[in-house]
């Protein structure tokens, strides 16, 4: 006999009262790129590009879970199929020690939690008090060097082999203006003029403060199984570069150098202004 209340519950309101297990919330598996667009139709330039992570002719698959107003909220589970097949096996799978079936999932969250050392902002142009010298409106060539990262974590008593692949950098010139590049650039001859991919023109004088967000993209492994995506990528802001941005300005002088030291321009070719008289 069942008490409420400390009152007795007939048999039959007994099984009325059992508790019913919640039902398992819906699930739908759908190409990444899905997630991209208001809809469900294939970004077609995304599944060109595949991230980078999948196979040749192969898509990024994502198990969603249906929530409230049919929202789709990623479950962990990804995995690389030649179709939309919903019934693909997502992930890697393990065998603990008890016999029981464990599925090792590596999630952005946790490649967040790496430490990756930020990259720098290069450029050939001369220093001048720790500030990158340019002039406005001709092109200043940066680059930053970023590669392939591997760490290893244990996951579930499991070594579990991570690979960071840069696949874009956020360009940020400190002027408003902003770009997207594949390339980080590369070093160039201090003696090059000239526009590159990664190379900005400042249009106006000052000082600036330049910086590049990296977005790697994720894959992983458990022991010596497949390389499996991670869904999402890893964003790292770089070390910031200051740019000084100056004029030039040729002025008629009477004397050189050698003969006035003290002459305007001599001490320095960086001036504020010429002086009067």
């Amino acid at each position: 006999m069942t008490y409420f209340d400390g009152a007795p519950v007939p048999k039959k309101q007994q099984q009325a009262h059992q508790p019913v297990a919640p039902k398992k919330p819906p699930t739908v598996s759908l190409p990444y790129c899905t997630q991209l667009s208001e809809t469900d139709a294939l970004d077609v330039e995304c599944m060109q590009t595949d991230l980078g992570l999948c196979p040749d002719g192969q898509y990024l698959m994502v198990e969603y879970r249906i929530g409230n107003n049919n929202t789709k909220i990623p479950t962990g589970h990804q995995w690389c199929s030649a179709t939309d097949d919903v019934e693909a096996a997502p992930g890697t799978v393990v065998e603990p020690a008890e016999g029981q079936t464990v599925q090792i999932v590596v999630t952005l969250e946790d490649l967040q939690k790496l430490k990756v050392s930020p990259t720098k902002v290069l450029s050939a142009n001369f220093k001048r008090e720790g500030k990158y010298v340019g002039l406005r409106k001709q092109p200043i060539h940066m680059w930053t060097e970023a590669g392939e990262i591997t760490r290893t974590i244990t996951m579930l008593g499991q070594q579990v082999q991570i690979k960071l692949t840069p696949v874009s950098y956020l360009w940020d010139y400190g002027d408003g203006s902003t770009q997207t590049t594949t390339t980080g650039g590369g070093a160039v001859d201090s003696t090059f003029e000239g526009e590159t991919k990664t190379s900005h023109a400042y249009t106006e004088t000052g000082t600036y403060t330049a910086q590049v967000t990296v977005s790697y993209g994720g894959q992983f492994r458990v022991g010596a199984g497949e390389w499996v995506p991670v869904v999402g990528f890893l964003e790292i802001p770089s070390e910031t570069a200051s740019m000084d941005i100056w004029r030039k300005k040729v002025y008629p002088v009477d004397e050189n150098c050698d003969e006035n030291p003290n002459g305007f321009g001599c001490d320095s070719l960086f001036q504020e202004e010429k002086p009067q008289g």
